[in-house]
């Protein structure tokens, strides 16, 4: 897998198998993608794994919060970018 990091802050991502939740579920890759860079990510092959991201900076009330998304397979690829229109 391919996480692409197109925002200014570092990004930390967990990654999970297919058909888990974040809360109490294996971890089976994580670690963090430096701003405007990206990074190659090793998960055993398979269907559906989950990556989580979320900003290092990024605090809600109730602490730092994840967004995730289910993957078609192992070699997908993730590009993260925040955008402002006005």
């Amino acid at each position: 897998m391919k996480i692409i990091n197109d925002t200014t802050e570092s990004l930390n991502y967990l990654v999970t198998p297919s058909g888990t939740t974040l809360s109490g579920s294996k971890i089976i890759a994580s670690g963090w993608i430096y701003p405007f860079s990206a990074g190659e990510v090793n998960v055993p092959a398979g269907n559906g794994p989950i990556v989580y991201v979320r900003g290092g900076s990024s605090q809600t009330s109730t602490g730092p919060t994840y967004i995730g998304r289910k993957l078609a397979n192992a070699d997908s690829i993730v590009r993260i970018r925040i955008t402002e229109e006005c």
